[in-house]
């Protein structure tokens, strides 16, 4: 039965109203509710109660004692409900002697059992339509404070004109078209702004509006001086250059191929450039609010004034050698780096940690295991089995990989062939680099080779096809995660360093005791060594035992301290930025050492 209450009390009220479509299952299931009534909630409780007295009712014969058990356990329940319940069911269903001539008992299975007419759905919602949908009046289903109310419909049709959406003209389109060379002037004036080439100004110059270059052809022809708002427009290094015709638009690119024999000339033709277009931008803000006689007399101060600007951030901004590092761009200093180190990404950890790259190498690890997993049982393999163990020793294709010992043995009495891995399950970053395959295995002959696994430094099983010439079989590798590191050689002050920046979320630390004869420094160096592959840290103190490592895939550094102390207390340290590893490193080290 269903572990929610309401539930439970749900089926049993279903049970006892249509107890005659299940005449043989009712009465069971009052049996096996009587029999934890007393552990019930009070709504169940409620409908045994029920159930009970239908089943009374209905089926008397097989449901008499189960009833008047109920009905004892209702009578001195803790819950008033229940009880004043059980005591109204009694007189109901089970009248005594001095109230038996009555006739309410009579009637008792039209009252337990009428006809219940169905639930009757409705909405939230009924009654709220005369409120405007989507109103707080709606929601509160209340007229609230400021409410105006739907007007109703009218009575006549209204005129469908009212509907209309009338366009108004903008007023500012006359003048767009009367002021078409002041809109160009503008666009001009703001590319200006931004330090663009003369050749674009040149192309907005062209676009002006007929009258005002008519006006300055005929200057220049005439050799007199262009006025006002003309000249602010047709000067630039076109107009400094060529003299030819109005009709003929000089070349655009004379100024810059131009060559000049020192740097000084460069600099002055940019600066002349770099000013006409300020000059430029700054004759046409103005001719909005001045007149032109004042244009004319503010135009060779504002050429002065731009030509001693910098050149320095024209040249920033169309040179993308910028974008770049700095050709002079030194390494930042040893206690930054060494700070932003743990958050380093795993290709500027391990070796180049601290910035100095011969404090930190790879090492030799203490011990090699001995131990064998199984891989394939000889019954399972049909006379073949398998088994793997962890070499320590590194991988010749690749560093990041776990070199893993297969060691395969025929215990048949047939030749196996054509032993080699199959369909592999590869978890996310798992990478293997397949064995050698072993062409015949003869009867009672053992043979060994090597795999590569990189296991992401993640303590998650490969999957694999363990094949034959005939048959396959699915077996998985799984790797401590103590072999999921591998050592490093580093001073002292290294050390240090590394724990200092691998401390809070980081760090793991607790109180073990470590036995007698267990306590010296070998026995401690050879129990780390054995749950982890890591190497000895020389130390100055004599009760401070230290060992580095890092993971073989992604190189971060994992440190193990192991202070000892007379009374047996000692103190264990595991730092490693690998916070799921550093975790369960210092679990089997503390279940090692104590």
């Amino acid at each position: 039965m269903s572990q929610v209450p309401m539930a439970r009390a749900s089926i049993l009220w279903l049970i006892g109203e249509y107890s005659e479509f299940v005449p043989k299952i009712a009465p069971d299931v009052l049996r096996k509710v009587a029999k934890s009534f007393t552990s019930q909630e009070d709504i169940v409780k409620l409908q045994i109660v029920n159930l009970a007295s239908k089943l009374f009712v209905t089926n008397q014969k097989q449901t008499k004692l189960l009833t008047q058990y109920v009905l004892q356990l209702a009578k001195y329940d803790q819950n008033y409900d229940i009880r004043d319940r059980a005591r109204f069911i009694r007189h109901l269903i089970m009248p005594s002697g001095d109230v038996g001539s009555g006739q309410i008992h009579k009637h008792a299975k039209k009252i337990l059992l009428s006809p219940k007419p169905a639930p009757v759905l409705e909405s939230p919602f009924k009654g709220r339509d005369v409120y405007q949908l989507g109103s707080l009046s709606h929601a509160i289903n209340a007229e609230a404070n400021g409410y105006q109310k739907m007007p109703d419909f009218p009575e006549e049709q209204p005129d469908p004109t009212v509907r209309n959406v009338i366009v108004a003209e903008t007023p500012t389109l006359g003048k767009k078209k009367t002021r078409a060379g002041q809109k160009s002037s503008k666009k001009k004036s703001f590319y200006s702004d931004e330090d663009v080439s003369s050749d674009e100004e040149d192309s907005d110059e062209s676009s002006s509006s007929g009258t005002k270059d008519s006006e300055s052809d005929s200057e220049l022809e005439s050799g007199s001086e262009p006025e006002s708002g003309s000249g602010s427009e047709t000067e630039g290094p076109d107009s400094r250059v060529s003299d030819s015709d109005a009709g003929v638009k000089p070349p655009k690119h004379k100024p810059k191929k131009v060559e000049s024999t020192t740097e000084d000339s460069k600099s002055e033709s940019e600066s002349d450039s770099d000013s006409e277009s300020e000059s430029d931008s700054s004759s046409e803000e103005e001719e909005e609010s001045s007149s032109e006689e004042e244009q004319v007399v503010a135009k060779p101060v504002k050429t002065k004034s731009a030509s001693k600007k910098p050149k320095k951030e024209v040249i920033n901004l169309l040179d993308l050698d910028d974008f770049g590092p700095p050709p002079n761009a030194s390494k930042p200093s040893g206690a930054n780096y060494d700070i932003l180190a743990p958050m380093l990404p795993t290709e500027l950890r391990g070796l180049s940690l601290g910035g100095n790259g011969n404090m930190i190498s790879d090492g030799i690890g203490q011990s090699v295991p001995t131990q064998t997993y199984d891989l394939l049982h000889r019954v399972t393999g049909e006379g073949l089995s398998a088994k793997y163990r962890y070499t320590r020793r590194a991988h010749p294709q690749d560093d990041k990989m776990i070199s893993v010992e297969l060691q395969f043995h025929n215990n048949g009495e047939a030749p196996i062939e054509s032993i080699h891995s199959g369909e592999k399950k590869l978890q996310a970053g798992l990478k293997v680099h397949d064995f050698s395959e072993i062409e015949i295995l003869e009867p009672g002959a053992s043979t060994s080779c090597i795999m590569g696994i990189d296991f992401f430094d993640t303590t998650q099983p490969l999957t694999f096809d363990l094949c034959t010439k005939t048959r396959k079989f699915n077996v998985s590798i799984k790797i401590p995660v103590g072999e999921l590191v591998k050592p490093v050689t580093m001073p002292q002050t290294e050390f240090l360093k590394q724990q200092n920046l691998l401390s809070g979320m980081n760090e793991n630390k607790g109180k073990i005791t470590i036995a007698e004869n267990s306590s010296t420094q070998s026995a401690i160096c050879d129990n780390v060594t054995e749950v982890v592959n890591v190497c000895v840290v020389p130390s100055t103190q004599d009760n401070v035992y230290r060992f580095a490592g890092k993971t073989a895939h992604g190189g971060s550094v994992l440190l193990v301290t192991v202070e000892y102390e007379e009374s047996g207390k000692s103190n264990l340290v595991v730092n490693c930025d690998k916070m799921v590893i550093c975790s369960m490193v210092f679990k089997q080290l503390k279940e090692k050492l104590s």
